[in-house]
């Protein structure tokens, strides 16, 4: 039972009759100058009725008067050993000191407790000195958060991943009090929990004074504008942080420029992923300075954002300035023909980039023409990701020669995925590899016969009328109109069935697809009666002749066409004349 049991548990004639015979116990000691022995061997032990073993037992006083009691008991220097002690007893003394007596027996009283800690403890504070899951439980507490028992398993990790867990900006507080003393976790995930701008605060002072996390993962935690300043206010003279993840946190534009100013001055980041952030036109400027000046840099996500044209130009202008970037990811941006120019001219200078990701850019094979000019004189370049593109045949055809021309390139992997390529891509692709460690992954050979359709637009047969073809045939073979019906109407009956219709079509020879076959079929049965009869034929023709008159008034479709074709050969020639330089 401890000190303060025995003085609040009794009663008060207890109380007294416990000091007066404490009392006694002291006086007799001065007595002594020496501890004395026992002169028998048969000595009487003392009964421990009231053993000063030190517990912890609330009573009904309020604690804060129990608190009060415990120091002033402490600091009168009184010690209680025993109930009904006899001063006449015969009991060994060793030792009197600092208000705490010991007998050499073979019980011994231990009383090294420390009471400052303990006391503290009831009162609900924390001390620097405690350990992390204590302080974190304590946090949790006091915020009302739901202690997460994982977090507690997991913090002596090196690596510690809690994505979509729901922290909030409260749960980011919890976990960064213990995560200031942390030295053991180097790698913090914490993907998809929401934490906002105030969670970004409460890790910017966890950074102050962490010195060993490296990896920072941060990403779709609708961070915003000011979670983003926040951050890169600390990373500014950082040392440590060597990757950091801030994808899809809606910073636009002016986080972009806070994230640049930080690159400019922050010298020590190696990794820096920021997909889906909606960064346009003047982020992308701002990303043109940040690559202008900052050298350490090595990796740089910007996919999944609105960066066209203009932005898309600069951002490769920053690239042909940059000699430290390795890995380059704009993917799903819009960098069209344009942004594909810039490029091709950043690869020609840069003599560091080894990666480079422009998938999903809506750029054709004129874009990828100049991108190809680029590769002619790079030889640094290891893997180069394009496909996704309108690039057609023609265009991975000039990037496989540009490999194939440059004997320093050192290109093993070009990715063309969903991209058909030519039979002579496929045979120069076979030769290089014979030659060269290169890995190619496309969509395919292109068929002569499918080469000839994919030039068209595929919505072309809904808006051309199909009649036409079935006049170009019977104007080819010399046949009026009512000599095709007869060539149809195997069984005379003066009405061909649908299944006459298209047999005889196809046995013709007449180049229509089935889709046209059934569409034509639908315009000439109009009275819906499953038959078509030559009545209805000749319906068809006059209807086609009239369309034919209406549409003099306005472009023809074939004459859009024909310019599309024109404009297409005139970009082959174009392209051709890229890779012959």
């Amino acid at each position: 039972m401890s000190v303060a049991d025995s003085v609040l548990s009794t009663d008060s004639a207890d109380v007294l009759e416990f000091g007066r015979r404490s009392n006694c116990s002291m006086q007799s000691m001065s007595r002594r100058a020496t501890p004395v022995h026992a002169s028998t061997p048969n000595r009487r032990t003392p009964s421990l009725k009231g053993s000063a073993k030190f517990m912890r037992t609330l009573s009904s006083s309020s604690k804060k008067s129990e608190v009060d009691a415990i120091k002033n008991l402490i600091q009168s220097r009184l010690l209680i050993t025993e109930t009904g002690y006899d001063p006449d007893d015969d009991v060994d003394f060793m030792d009197f000191a600092n208000g705490r007596i010991s007998r050499d027996t073979d019980y011994e009283t231990d009383l090294e407790m420390d009471y400052e800690e303990w006391i503290a403890e009831d009162t609900g504070e924390i001390k620097d000195d405690d350990p992390q899951d204590k302080k974190y439980i304590h946090i949790c507490n006091a915020t009302g958060t739901i202690p997460a028992s994982y977090f507690l398993r997991h913090i002596k990790d090196t690596k510690f991943r809690m994505r979509y867990h729901g922290l909030g900006p409260l749960g980011a507080k919890a976990i960064s009090v213990p995560l200031k003393e942390n030295h053991s976790i180097e790698t913090l995930d914490l993907e998809g929990n929401w934490i906002e701008k105030e969670g970004a605060i409460y890790l910017s002072e966890m950074l102050k004074e962490n010195m060993y996390l490296t990896e920072l993962n941060i990403a779709e935690n609708k961070l915003g504008r000011e979670g983003a300043d926040a951050i890169c206010e600390i990373l500014y003279k950082h040392e440590f942080l060597k990757s950091l993840n801030m994808s899809g946190n809606d910073l636009h534009d002016y986080g972009a420029s806070k994230v640049c100013e930080m690159l400019q001055k922050n010298t020590c980041l190696k990794h820096l992923y920021l997909s889906h952030n909606h960064f346009e036109e003047l982020g992308a400027f701002c990303f043109k300075e940040a690559l202008s000046h900052n050298e350490n840099l090595e990796t740089l996500d910007l996919s999944w954002n609105h960066i066209r044209t203009n932005g898309a130009v600069a951002i490769a202008e920053g690239v042909q300035e940059n000699y430290g970037l390795k890995t380059l990811n704009v993917s799903m941006n819009g960098f069209s023909d344009m942004g594909a120019e810039a490029l091709g001219r950043a690869l020609k200078h840069n003599r560091g980039l080894t990666k480079l990701d422009v998938s999903h850019n809506r750029i054709s094979e004129v874009g990828a023409g100049h991108i190809a000019l680029g590769l002619q004189t790079n030889d640094v370049l290891k893997e180069l990701r394009i496909g996704y593109n309108p690039i057609t045949t023609d265009g991975s055809m000039a990037l496989l020669m540009a490999i194939s021309k440059n004997d320093m390139s050192c290109l093993t992997r070009l990715d063309l995925s969903d991209i058909l390529v030519s039979k002579d891509f496929k045979e120069e692709e076979k030769r290089l590899i014979r030659e060269r460690i290169l890995i190619i992954k496309h969509a395919g050979v292109l068929a002569d016969r499918d080469a000839i359709n994919i030039m068209h637009d595929p919505t072309e047969t809904f808006r051309r009328n199909p009649f036409e073809k079935l006049k170009k045939y019977v104007r080819d073979a010399g046949y009026r109109l009512v000599d095709l019906f007869r060539d149809l109407d195997k069984d005379q009956s003066n009405t061909v069935t649908k299944e006459e219709f298209t047999r005889g079509l196809k046995n013709a020879g007449v180049e229509i697809t089935s889709r046209e076959i059934l569409q034509l079929l639908e315009q000439l049965d109009i009275n819906k009666d499953g038959v078509i009869d030559y009545q209805e034929l000749v319906i068809g023709d006059k209807d086609y002749r009239r369309s034919l008159i209406e549409d003099e008034q306005c472009p023809d479709e074939r004459q859009i066409q024909r310019e599309q074709n024109r404009i297409t050969r005139k970009r082959s020639q174009m392209l051709n004349d890229i890779i012959t330089v």
